[in-house]
């Protein structure tokens, strides 16, 4: 458990600072100080301490409701850098010191990270402007949205849906076995570094064994991260529908991704959001399928963005569930021609039973890099070839521009 306490010396809540540490349920409380965690000594004559738990499970499950518990706990070992300070909640402030007189630290566990909430989902809704006809998304929206790239090019929008799994499109993964894939999760800009990403090796794809290339039937396929992904402020997951839950049509839901923000023109470096409404307008088989779009056009997902989710809010009007994911369609924003989406309650039995069992008879995609590997701080990036000594830096660390040798002007 790793988050900062959650007030600064004026208890108010500081989510920066907690919002880029991978955080557990479950563990000592720690705080940090100019950029080094300390664990909280525990002090029994603080009053403060109940709170401090609670907005630390606040601030990672991001969940206003959620409850927690908390312990004093002796340590059993030194904090892992081998520090012996410790920090003390003491009369409003928190206070460094050498050693802790307790030898005792809060211990917390907090309930499970409620499933589609943002960090932001307090926040007075508005809807939103016209990825075609759409708006650049806003920090921390949509914390489950992943960015697939196939043998180190962005390939197509993924969806978490738990700590392993995510949803994509099939039609994204037609040579998985000879591929290799990364999931890059809390990215908002696919151009530009930042400390919020993560990125996993895919170890597991599984496109519908009904899937059709030609009529995009049965467009849903699942991936499965090498490594748990660990939830944070940043990342974590969406809701499946509900079964019982019926779309109708006019409702509005959103699409987001990196696609083309028009048929003639190029991809977006920001991530998108288009607020759509559902519509019956849908020319194939109901069941199968969700179209969401203007009469008019002017909105709507495109090249680009297949993979990524369609997402509809619950009856609570505070979490999202995917509803649809973004497949196919004639052209982009056309007049009378709504955006197709996969309709996941459909396969939401397939999904279950995917889950579930493990099918090891599965060949997996590649495990190694066919690029050069990038040290990152996100956990690492395979970089295309192409993209290796052609004067942009794509690695963290400049790697890919390093001992390059290039023609004199």
């Amino acid at each position: 458990l790793s988050p900062n306490g959650g007030f600064n010396e004026t208890h108010e809540p500081d989510p920066v600072s907690t919002s880029n540490v991978e955080t557990r349920r479950n563990g000592f409380l720690l705080r940090n100080k100019n950029g080094i965690w300390y664990p909280m000594c525990a002090n029994p004559y603080d009053n403060m301490q109940n709170q401090l738990a609670s907005f630390a499970c606040v601030s990672i499950t991001a969940n206003p409701l959620a409850s927690s518990t908390h312990q004093f706990r002796r340590f059993g070992f030194l904090p892992q850098r081998g520090s012996e300070s410790y920090i003390y909640h003491y009369q409003g402030r928190f206070v460094q010191w050498r050693g802790c007189l307790t030898a005792s630290g809060i211990y917390i566990a907090c309930n499970d990270a409620k499933c589609g909430l943002n960090p932001h989902h307090l926040l007075p809704k508005r809807p939103m402007a016209r990825i075609v006809g759409g708006e650049n998304s806003q920090p921390g929206n949509w914390p489950w949205h992943a960015a697939v790239y196939k043998n180190g090019t962005y390939a197509c929008g993924a969806t978490i849906i738990n700590n392993h799994w995510l949803l994509s499109a099939a039609h994204c993964f037609l040579d998985h076995r000879h591929t290799y894939y990364e999931a890059t999760l809390g990215m908002l800009r696919r151009r530009s570094f930042t400390p919020h990403q993560k990125t996993y090796r895919i170890d597991k794809v599984v496109p519908h064994p009904k899937f059709n290339i030609v009529t995009l039937e049965y467009d849903i396929a699942m991936l499965r991260t090498a490594e748990e992904v660990g939830f944070d402020f940043w990342v974590r997951p969406i809701c499946l529908p509900n079964p019982m839950w019926v779309e109708t049509s006019g409702s509005f839901c959103t699409a987001i991704g990196w696609g083309d923000t028009g048929e003639a023109k190029g991809d977006s470096d920001d991530l998108q959001e288009v607020h759509v409404p559902l519509t019956k307008a849908c020319k194939r088989n109901h069941d199968r399928w969700l179209c969401a779009g203007f009469k008019e056009g002017g909105r709507d997902a495109c090249q680009g963005d297949s993979g990524g989710p369609l997402m509809c809010l619950f009856g609570d009007g505070l979490s999202w569930y995917i509803a649809g994911i973004i497949s196919g369609g004639n052209g982009c924003a056309r007049p009378h021609t709504p955006g197709m989406y996969t309709r996941v309650v459909y396969f939401l039995d397939w999904i279950n039973q995917i889950m579930r069992f493990r099918n090891s008879d599965d060949v997996p995609p590649l495990s190694l890099c066919p690029g050069l590997r990038c040290a990152t701080l996100g956990g690492g990036n395979c970089l295309d070839q192409k993209r290796v000594c052609d004067n942009h830096v794509d690695c963290y660390d400049a790697l890919d521009e390093v001992n390059c040798t290039r023609a004199k002007p």
